[in-house]
């Protein structure tokens, strides 16, 4: 039932919204009509009471619904859309206030109506006495309405439970007066005693009903004294109308009474409820008023917590992180300045400061009572008087205007790296209560820090991981696109890096004889920097090429320059092979590398030169101890090249591949060609190491020898 009416309710209000103008005319014709109905039955004396009491109901009901539509079908949208709910509230109240007062000086301004046993004895009291009670009752509905909606905003529990039975109270008392006076006509003593007690019970529901009132307690000083005023204000203005209706000084009494049976007791129960609801709000925020300095300290505690922690999402920047934490503590905690002290490899330095001059500053972080003292406690600490302790003796002689302070530790992945502190110019300023604010700032401020430092740890990862994929593109790009084409010859390389890019590199180069000379070298270490020194090893072998006349010689020039120009850590170990015709002859150098294997299907030969890594000795020692081997391969067999990225490859055990290993997986697998064998010894090592990652770079060069041309 509830429900269809809110429904047919709802549906009525929005149609009257969209005709507000033919409402608003229908309220005017109606009250001429009334006006003219109230002259004719005044002028008549043949007319029946019972008939003109019906008259008045029929047509007060009608235009107090009337009224109430046309007023109430546009609160209700502003009302939805406001979430401003205290101004809101205040809004509401001014027209409330505006109206009650409206009310009372209209009788007090005009109060000349004149009535002959209740009946007006001319037009223009009539006239005044409707519109007073249209006013009266337009001004209670809006009471009531009022009441309602600021009770079930904030209801509680039973909240809206009260609100029925208040209504269920008026409903009953406006019937019960109908009949009493109406129907039995009665006004006797019990249905005086009966109607007051369904009044004063009926509208002192309204103080059970409005159960919430926290809303109250936390305002501001300010806008306590507001509600303080309007409700004073509002009381005093119920009394002066229930005054007016209830004595004999003014016609408000005969005037409603005229309108319609019912108009009083309406009246004179929504001031009652008023009264009770303006009295109550008045008395929560009178005994609110004490604590209004803790609710609006805690409520700038809360807001700065909240700004600071909006600001610290917008900010990686460190010395801004640290300012607004000085800044918005100070605030928070009322503070007369602030500092934070930042500990930077056993030194205290200044983060940021507020309201302290930098010189003062700088000459106690100098002295470094306060840091030790801070740096002793891991916990939050307050000192509530630097006079009435002895330890702080010279702090006072560098400022005497710090008299109490409070500090909370900064700490970033579990490390302490500084202190949060606040200072007042009096002794006893801060509370032990402060000390759980202070902690949420400098909390907040540690995982700000924190947060700041991981994307910047972010960005350089990326920036590295860029220059990485560069890196890359260009070790790529430096190696052989394509291996040349030689007659009786299959040449096949290949090169994986342990990290992104290696240190491992290989090329072709033509001699000063035109005799084409593989090489492969390893540059100690791995990863960027061995990468980029094995690129700067590529230009000087293109470069001394042309001047070589065989391998030996090539690697003798590369030793030569590079010796005394690269770090004493890092060195190069090189085999350079040259084809010294197309008969399979060969000719190896080796630079302190692994031996070069020639291979066939019966067996592995280790072809081991003497030789010294490149870039450790100087010329006359590197040339010395250098020996070319020369070597004829016969048909179908390999020279192979490997850095000991194969055979160093380890498995979840820790064991390396080593070369008895490799020597059993490549004779015990079949091959035909130069990349096929490479692949194999690949596969060799990437099998052995299964899972785990590869320990180092991994390259291979074949040269197959075959005297059939393929």
């Amino acid at each position: 039932m509830k429900a269809i009416i809110e429904s047919i309710y709802n549906s009525l209000i929005e149609k009257v919204r969209n005709s507000r103008i033919l409402v608003l005319f229908l309220i005017l014709l109606l009250v001429l009509i009334r006006v003219a109905g109230d002259s004719l039955f005044v002028l008549s004396s043949s007319i029946d009471y019972s008939l003109t009491s019906i008259w008045k109901i029929i047509t007060a009901l009608m235009l107090s619904f009337l009224t109430f539509l046309y007023f109430f079908s546009f609160v209700i949208k502003k009302r939805i859309e406001n979430n401003d709910y205290i101004q809101t509230y205040y809004n509401e109240l001014y027209k409330l206030l505006f109206l009650q007062l409206s009310l009372v000086f209209l009788i007090i301004i005009l109060p000349e109506i004149e009535f002959d046993k209740k009946i007006p004895t001319n037009a223009y009291t009539i006239i005044f006495s409707d519109l007073y009670s249209l006013l009266a009752i337009l001004s209670s509905v809006f009471w009531f309405k009022f009441i309602w909606k600021w009770i079930k905003l904030r209801r509680r529990k039973n909240s809206m439970s009260y609100l029925s039975m208040t209504f269920y109270s008026l409903v009953i008392l406006i019937a019960y007066e109908f009949y009493a006076i109406a129907i039995a006509n009665t006004n006797s003593d019990s249905y005086i005693i009966v109607s007051n007690f369904i009044l004063v019970f009926g509208s002192s529901l309204v103080i059970f009903a409005d159960k919430n009132n926290a809303w109250l307690k936390k305002l501001d000083s300010k806008n306590k004294g507001k509600v303080l005023l309007y409700s004073v204000v509002s009381i005093l203005l119920c009394l002066s109308v229930l005054v007016q209706i209830n004595g004999n000084v003014y016609s408000a009494n005969d005037a409603l009474n005229y309108f319609s049976i019912g108009s009083v007791t309406f009246l004179r129960y929504i001031l009652l409820t008023s009264i009770f609801y303006s009295s109550k709000n008045f008395i929560v925020c009178l005994l609110a008023l004490p604590t209004t300095d803790i609710v609006e300290r805690k409520t700038s505690e809360l807001i700065n917590i909240t700004d600071f922690n909006k600001l610290i999402t917008k900010s990686q920047n460190e010395a801004e992180l640290l300012n607004y934490a000085s800044k918005f503590a100070l605030q928070g905690l009322d503070a007369s300045f602030s500092w934070i002290e930042l500990y930077i490899n056993d030194k205290t330095e200044i983060g940021a400061f507020t309201y302290l001059p930098i010189e003062m500053l700088q000459k106690k972080i100098d002295s470094q009572i306060l840091s030790h003292y801070f740096k002793s406690s891991n916990n939050p600490l307050i000192v509530e008087s630097l006079n009435h302790n002895n330890e702080f003796e010279t702090v006072l002689k560098i400022n005497n205007s710090l008299q109490s302070m409070i500090a909370s530790p900064l700490y970033l992945d579990n490390e302490r790296i500084g202190t949060l502190v606040l200072g007042k110019t009096e002794d006893y300023g801060f509370e032990f209560d402060d000390l759980n604010i202070l902690a949420a700032f400098s909390s907040n401020l540690s995982i700000a820090l924190e947060n700041s430092r991981l994307i910047k740890q972010s960005i350089i990862s990326e920036q590295y991981k860029r220059e990485l994929i560069l890196a890359k593109e260009m070790m790529e790009k430096l190696l052989p696109q394509k291996l040349p084409l030689v007659p009786y010859y299959d040449f096949a390389a290949i090169t994986i890096p342990a990290e992104v890019v290696g240190g491992d590199y290989y090329d072709f180069v033509y001699l000063k004889n035109n005799k084409l000379c593989f090489i492969i070298g390893d540059v100690s270490g791995k990863g960027i920097s061995a990468a980029f020194f094995m690129a700067q090893v590529k230009g000087i072998t293109l470069a001394l090429a042309n001047e070589s006349e065989s391998a030996s010689d090539l690697l003798m020039k590369i030793n030569a320059t590079l010796h005394n120009k690269i770090d004493k850590h890092l060195y190069i170990t090189m085999t350079a092979v040259a084809l010294d015709n197309d008969s399979g002859r060969i000719c190896i150098a080796r630079a302190g590398h692994l031996p070069t294997l020639i291979v066939n299907q019966n067996g592995i030969q280790e072809i081991i030169g003497k030789g010294i890594g490149i870039g450790l000795a100087k010329s006359n020692l590197f040339d010395v101890n250098l020996e070319e081997i020369c070597i004829d391969l016969k048909d179908g067999e390999y020279c192979v090249i490997y850095t000991d990225g194969v055979t160093e490859s380890r498995n979840n055990s820790n064991d390396e591949l080593g070369f008895d290993n490799l020597k059993e997986c490549i004779l015990s697998n079949d091959y035909s060609n130069s990349y096929e064998l490479i692949k194999l010894i690949q596969n060799c090592a990437t099998e052995h190491s299964l899972d785990k990652k590869q320990h180092d770079d991994i390259s291979v060069l074949s040269i197959k020898y075959s005297k059939i041309m393929e």
